[in-house]
């Protein structure tokens, strides 16, 4: 019963349509948890006041930078510079801020 409500799905996979919208998919859904992860730690620099803060706003800022890195470096290919141009990659992106 399952695989006929998946057959459909199965179908589409690997089209040009069905890529793009997926990709429009999952590209909502890292924006949107990006903005709810930023949310939640104003909400907690807001309680805990000065100091701590800003330090829990950069901290949350740290940690989603080192989950896109370790996603990309974990799904990529054997290539011996892909953590040398991930590095460099975040390191151009911060002195950008």
């Amino acid at each position: 019963m399952v695989w006929l409500l998946l057959s459909p799905i199965d179908s589409l996979a690997g089209t040009l349509p069905s890529n793009f919208a997926g990709f429009l998919v999952l590209l909502g859904a890292i924006i949107w948890l990006s903005f709810r992860i930023a949310d939640h730690a104003g909400a907690l620099a807001t309680c805990f006041g000065e100091p701590y803060g800003t330090m829990i706003l950069v901290i949350a800022g740290i940690v989603v930078e080192c989950l896109m890195v370790t996603t990309v470096m974990m799904h990529a290919d054997d290539d011996p510079f892909m953590a040398r141009d991930t590095i460099y990659a975040g390191a151009i992106f911060a002195s950008m801020v």
